[in-house]
């Protein structure tokens, strides 16, 4: 069971137009998760590629109460294992 925490962390890269073409963004969302259950469902598996849509789902509906058209304008999503989020924060920390 994926459990909504009291909110997440969204950040909008505008800042940086080499990362998307011209009329498009990219929007990163870090929250919270269990880290021992993504660690043992890192495998390829039914179980964790449902977990994965469930997450998304669940951001995409917590996001669409507030930018109620933003499900229309959703091209491509990415829900990452834990190990590729802990070496993102390992990077930032780094650079």
């Amino acid at each position: 069971m994926v459990k909504r925490s009291s909110g997440f962390e969204v950040k909008n890269h505008s800042y940086d137009p080499t990362l998307y073409p011209a009329g498009k963004s990219i929007f990163s969302i870090l929250m919270e998760g269990n880290w021992i259950t993504g660690k043992i469902m890192e495998r390829d598996s039914d179980d964790y590629r449902s977990l994965k849509q469930k997450i998304l789902e669940d951001v995409i509906g917590a996001l669409s109460e507030r930018f109620p058209q933003i499900r229309s304008q959703i091209e491509v999503t990415d829900v990452p294992p834990p190990s590729r989020c802990a070496l993102y924060r390992e990077l930032e920390r780094i650079v």
